[in-house]
């Protein structure tokens, strides 16, 4: 597909946004109603498992098309926080599908330096994503691949979850044509399946909060749970074996609270999570200082994103698939880098306090009680005078401070 190509005789294609796992992504220009859209091309499969023929010689079987029908319905869910999909075509000749989905002008969740990961920005995240799943799941729609990638945020600071129905699309016809919201498992990405998904076993809602916690436990950590299989380029049999060897594989994220909350939502038994991804999200989100602190973070991403965007972007092949390298370069020495960081200051934190605590104290023996620190006379006010200096300055740079935080934050 090249730039000025007509897609479905309405459709210009403006630029080729990217290539991955199992679909190709265009931006276009709607001719008929004049408005920028993005496509994505699907090639399908026919209930052999083979791709269609590029000549049409070879028809779309009954039972893929039935599937397609459960891949529309999942698809055309209707929510802020969802992206919205302004219409679906199937091309029985050519085995493909076309998505005609609204153009978000942003990044990605995975385009977000670990740096800018705040507290704030992370509730802002997980609120919308758990707002769209659990939208979702009222439906009786899984999204079954969620992932960095499939978060997207305009340079307004909205959040919508991407690509409801893509996985059940993708492997349309290697389970007769069924989707799969109550079936076995389909289509993902390595590092956010969990252990049924990548067994085939049954998946159920509970399969898309273990991936949505696997993201946030990503954001906080900066790796995925089980990071050693999936930064070693990782099979689905190498994944699988970690998960049923061990229950959960976490870092320490010195805060024993969010170590419970993630241990449960990735545990490995599908029962042992929460009911709900909205009692996870309910729960995490009042670690993360609740609603104000997911409000905060969108004003946040609304100043981030478009400084992002002036960025030299990312190499677009890296969409889909395995994880990309660049979120593996968020490795452990970069990890450690920032803790020493946090350690500094933290350090220069707790010693500023002691600073000013001890002049505050000398400044009040000083006026008090001179005689306890051997005081008399003009050296009585002049120890007074530079201590009371010192906790003024001192006071006055620690409101600088909290101004300058406020205001980044605001």
């Amino acid at each position: 597909m090249q730039e000025n190509d007509l897609i479905l005789d309405r459709y210009r294609v403006l630029e080729h946004l990217g290539s991955g796992g199992f679909a190709s992504v265009y931006r276009a220009f709607d001719e008929r109603i004049a408005r920028r859209v993005a496509i994505k091309i699907l090639p399908l499969r026919t209930a052999s498992g083979k791709g269609a023929s590029k000549t049409g010689a070879q028809k779309m079987s009954e039972a893929a098309l039935m599937g397609l029908e459960e891949a529309r319905t999942a698809a055309m869910l209707s929510h802020p926080a969802i992206v919205s999909l302004f219409d679906f075509e199937i091309d029985e000749q050519r085995g493909v599908a076309y998505l005609i989905m609204e153009d978000i002008d942003g990044a990605t969740v995975a385009d977000i330096p670990s740096e800018y990961l705040t507290d704030e920005v992370i509730a802002a995240i997980l609120k919308a994503a758990a707002d769209a799943l659990t939208y979702a799941h009222k439906n009786g729609v899984l999204h079954l691949d969620i992932k960095p990638d499939n978060i997207l945020i305009s340079h307004e600071g909205q959040i919508k979850l991407a690509d409801f129905g893509l996985a059940q699309l993708s492997h349309i016809g290697q389970n007769n044509g069924r989707g799969s919201k109550h079936g076995r498992a389909i289509a993902g990405t390595l590092g956010y399946m969990p252990l049924e998904q990548l067994s085939g076993d049954e998946v159920c809602e509970a399969t898309d909060q273990w991936a949505l916690a696997a993201v946030i436990y990503e954001l906080f950590s900066d790796e995925y749970p089980y990071f050693e299989e999936v930064s070693r380029k990782p099979t689905a049999s190498s994944m699988l074996k970690a998960q049923e060897a061990d229950e959960v594989a976490l870092l320490d994220l010195n805060n024993i609270v969010l170590e419970g909350i993630f241990t449960r939502a990735l545990a490995r038994n599908p029962d042992m999570r929460f009911e709900s991804v909205k009692e996870f999200y309910e729960v995490l989100l009042a670690e993360l200082g609740d609603r104000p602190s997911a409000t905060a973070g969108k004003r946040e991403l609304k100043k981030l994103i478009p400084e992002l965007t002036n960025d030299e972007p990312d190499d677009p092949d890296e969409m889909g698939g395995l994880p990309s390298s660049r979120r593996l370069g968020r490795n452990k020495a970069d990890r450690e880098s920032r803790d020493f960081a946090g350690c500094l200051r933290s350090v220069l934190s707790i010693t500023f306090k002691v600073i000013m605590g001890i002049a505050l104290a000398i400044c009040l023996l000083a006026w008090i009680v001179p005689d306890i620190l051997l005081l008399s006379g003009n050296n009585r006010w002049l120890v007074v005078q530079v201590a009371a200096g010192v906790f003024i300055i001192g006071a006055l740079l620690g409101l600088l401070f909290a101004a300058n935080r406020a205001r980044r934050h605001r």
